[in-house]
């Protein structure tokens, strides 16, 4: 090769060379939406910075925050606007030292009540030692941490085993990622969804924070599963719709069961009740935009564990909820403890104070307390999360802030409080339950099997807390 060519080709090399590096400092994963992702060809070179750097997805309902709180009061109260519930929210003063989770002697965290007098904690005991004659109903709202019903369905099912119960309770009309959950298989077709960060305030705001819009000739079907245990049959089946249209609801069930029922257009809400202990249950209907809120698949006593989850939710969309639709869907389904769990998509490397967050949440507690007065909320904190950093892979450095706020989101509402991250191992247990396979490659979300493995922990926390 001569002067000329190899001239040429170190000029090539170069100009590649400098077109990689420039690409490598335009932020990929906003622009494309995390399709393709950020790198860099001097990472490895360069000092690692102290502060964790991965891509974080937050709730888009977030960037409202500060508008949010600059509504804030120092009073709870309620207000209703038209047939929306909206709390107030209270002022959350952050202490500047880190809560420490409580444990009894086998080093089981704890269940911490800051209900006046401990109160909440004496209803749940006397709510589980009454399961043989009513049923004790739990509801656990949350985000993608519990998708498909991890966590939820080895809760219901060691809850199950010692008090009673069948059947896997409420579920949505439609699932796009039907065989991802394990304690049920669901089939439908026809269902338009509709999500509470994206309704209208005269939307039907509810407690799983979404419903289906049938089409004519929509149909859902549920059938029982063989794991976990207690949901392979059930007692009683009720869908609960609103009907715009007059129209037909066909009903099946197990060994072949039909019915029929003819339905009339009305604003309230509807109910259809099938007591028939079955393994399957389903409905299709001819009335167009039939508005589903749900359907429960249940028995008469013992523990009832409704898991309502939103992939992406930060749970701040619940401070308002419609109070007239849940008080009519209370005739037929009612809580004694709803359990938040959110955080995780509030969380990010870049924020160490959560004390606005932690603000509107109380307007979140405030709301659903106002809709459910008969239930006891409990504040299920953040598990831990990783980041990477170099080549290691550590806690999120905020994670603890986010806690510490959840905590005193907790005593400042008077809610129970259960240290998630704690019981899991407190600093660096993701990267512990990632190496033990209970943790999927993002070091967030639990898989099945982390999902049983943190279930025996909550199960067992409250167990000794209601001693």
């Amino acid at each position: 090769m001569n002067n000329k060519g190899a001239l040429k080709g170190i000029i090539i090399i170069f100009v590649a060379l400098a077109v990689l590096v420039v690409l490598s400092f335009v932020p990929w994963n906003s622009l494309t939406n995390n399709v393709l992702k950020k790198f860099s060809l001097i990472s490895d070179l360069l000092p690692q910075q102290e502060q964790f750097i991965t891509h974080e997805e937050l709730d888009p309902g977030l960037a409202a925050l500060d508008s949010i709180v600059a509504e804030k009061d120092t009073i709870v109260e309620q207000h209703t606007v038209g047939n929306m519930v909206q709390a107030s929210g209270i002022a959350v003063n952050i202490p500047d030292v880190d809560g420490v989770a409580p444990t009894n002697d086998e080093g089981v965290v704890l269940i911490e009540d800051y209900s006046e007098g401990g109160t909440n904690m004496a209803r749940m005991r006397e709510g589980l030692a009454g399961t043989s004659n009513r049923p004790f109903r739990i509801a656990i709202i949350g985000d993608s941490y519990i998708e498909g019903d991890i966590f939820s369905q080895d809760v219901r099912a060691l809850l199950q085993d010692t008090y009673g119960g069948c059947g896997v309770g409420y579920m949505a009309a439609f699932s796009q990622f039907p065989g991802f959950r394990q304690s049920v298989r669901q089939s439908g077709d026809g269902w338009r969804e509709v999500e509470i960060r994206h309704m209208r305030t005269n939307d039907y705001r509810i407690l799983s924070g979404h419903y289906y819009v049938g089409s004519s000739g929509a149909s859902a079907l549920y059938k029982g599963s063989s794991r976990p245990e207690h949901v392979s049959t059930w007692e009683t089946s009720s869908l609960i719709f609103i009907a715009p249209q007059s129209g037909t609801i066909n009903i099946s069930a197990s060994d072949g069961y039909t019915e029929q029922h003819s339905v009339t257009a009305s604003p309230a809400v509807q109910a259809i009740t099938v007591p028939r202990a079955t393994s399957s249950f389903g409905f299709n209907s001819d009335i167009d935009s039939l508005i589903v809120l749900g359907t429960w698949l249940q028995s008469y006593t013992g523990v009832q564990l409704d898991c309502m989850s939103l992939r992406g939710n930060s749970g701040i969309s619940h401070r308002i909820l419609n109070a007239d639709v849940i008080s009519q869907m209370r005739q037929y389904i009612d809580y004694d403890i709803i359990i938040l769990e959110f955080g995780i998509n509030a969380l990010t490397s870049e924020q160490s104070d959560y004390s606005s967050y932690a603000y509107v949440m109380t307007k979140v507690v405030g709301t659903i307390r106002a809709c459910y007065p008969n239930s006891v909320i409990m504040i299920m904190g953040i598990g831990d999360r990783g980041q990477k950093q170099g080549t290691e892979v550590g806690s999120m450095c905020t994670a603890p802030a986010m806690v510490k706020a959840q905590r005193e989101l907790a005593r400042s509402t008077g809610a129970l409080f259960w240290d998630t991250r704690a019981a899991m191992g407190g600093k660096d247990a993701v990267v512990d339950w990632h190496n033990r396979g209970l943790v999927n490659a993002d070091y967030i979300h639990l898989n099945h099997k982390g999902g049983r493995e943190l279930a025996k922990l909550f199960v067992n926390a409250i167990n000794a807390s209601i001693k």
